[in-house]
C-alpha cells in the first residue's frame, strides 16, 4: 500500500507535467527493510527523474521505473531523457541522491547513475532479505 501511495503520487506529479510514466515492479511480498525508506528511495529516484525529464526539452517525456530481483539483491532502475547532468548540483538540489546513496548503504547495496545519449539511468541496489 506504500508503494502504491508514492508511485500513485508521482504518477499525478508527472501527468501535470506532460510526462509518461512506465511502472513495471517486481516487488517481493516480505522486504526485510522498513516501508518509509523504500517509499523515500522511490519518491527520490522519481523526483529526480521527473526534474530531469522536465529540464530535458524532449517533448513526450517518459520515464521508466522497474526492479527486479536477483538472489538476495533487489535493483530498482529508473530512466528519464536529461541533460548532462552537471558535477555540482543547482542550488536547493542534491539531497536525493544523498538520501538514495546513504539508504541504499544502509542496506548494504549501492547507488549509482549514468548518462549516455541523452538519457539518464539511476539505480538502486539493496540486500532486501
Amino acid at each position: 500500500p506504500v508503494v502504491n501511495a508514492v508511485l500513485t503520487e508521482k504518477h499525478h506529479t508527472c501527468e501535470d507535467s506532460g510526462i509518461k510514466l512506465d511502472v513495471q515492479l517486481d516487488l517481493p511480498k516480505s522486504l526485510s527493510m522498513e516501508p518509509l525508506h523504500l517509499c523515500s528511495i522511490l519518491g527520490n529516484l522519481l523526483d529526480n527523474a521527473i526534474h530531469g525529464a522536465g529540464a530535458s526539452g524532449v517533448k513526450e517525456a517518459a520515464i521508466h521505473l522497474s526492479s527486479v530481483v536477483e538472489g538476495d539483491y533487489l535493483f530498482i532502475k529508473v530512466t528519464n531523457p536529461s541533460q548532462e547532468p552537471s558535477n555540482k548540483p543547482a542550488a536547493g538540489h542534491g539531497y536525493g541522491s544523498r538520501i538514495l546513496r546513504d539508504l541504499s548503504a544502509h542496506y548494504d547495496g549501492n547507488y549509482w547513475g549514468t548518462f549516455e545519449d541523452g538519457i539518464y539511468t539511476a539505480t538502486v541496489s539493496l540486500i532486501w532479505v
